[in-house]
């Protein structure tokens, strides 16, 4: 069953503001690990989401959410830049790291602007974007080797489909859990 991404923004306008800046932390987790498989020992994004968490539940200041936001969005610059060789990994694994970065960045920029619903929504669609970019690349980077382009085309829509799918369907799990107050 296909997943419309309007479904899950529907959901999001039905939330208050503290649900929308959990909801857009837990989507900006569920993707952290695509950072933190290339960079384990860089917390700054992870430390990110925890502080928009904190925010969202009056335990953190503006201040406090501006200066993580401005951590992930270096760690983000800071893996798009990187130039050192990442054995056994590949290009889309490294893009997908340091997307994954930047929708932590994106969620606490967002949030300290007071854009709560648009962050959110936003975060939906980075997060769409890290696990397309990770799947579709890791079939590429498998299959070239095996069929050349010709022989990838039909794999590479089915790939695409079901890791958007599979997200999306996260996603929408997740906001029905926080409009049904779990």
């Amino acid at each position: 069953m296909k997943i419309a991404l309007e479904d899950i923004l529907k959901l999001i306008d039905e939330m208050d503001k503290r649900q929308q800046r959990l909801f857009a932390s837990d989507c900006a987790e569920h993707v952290l690990p695509y950072f933190e498989k290339v960079y384990p020992n860089d917390f700054r994004p992870r430390t990110t989401i925890e502080v928009v968490r904190r925010f969202a539940n009056g335990l953190a200041s503006q201040e406090e959410l501006q200066a993580s936001a401005g951590e992930a969005e270096g760690a983000a610059w800071d893996a798009a830049l990187d130039e050192t060789p990442q054995k056994g990994l590949t290009p889309f694994e490294i893009e997908a790291s340091a997307s994954s970065a930047a929708t932590a960045e994106t969620t606490a920029w967002a949030t300290q602007e007071g854009g709560d619903r648009e962050a959110a929504k936003f975060t939906v669609k980075c997060a769409l974007e890290v696990v397309v970019i990770a799947k579709v690349g890791s079939i590429i980077a498998d299959q070239i080797w095996v069929a050349g382009y010709d022989g990838i085309q039909a794999d590479l829509a089915a790939a695409f489909e079901q890791a958007e799918n599979a997200e999306k369907a996260w996603q929408l799990m997740k906001a029905r859990e926080y409009l049904a107050g779990l």
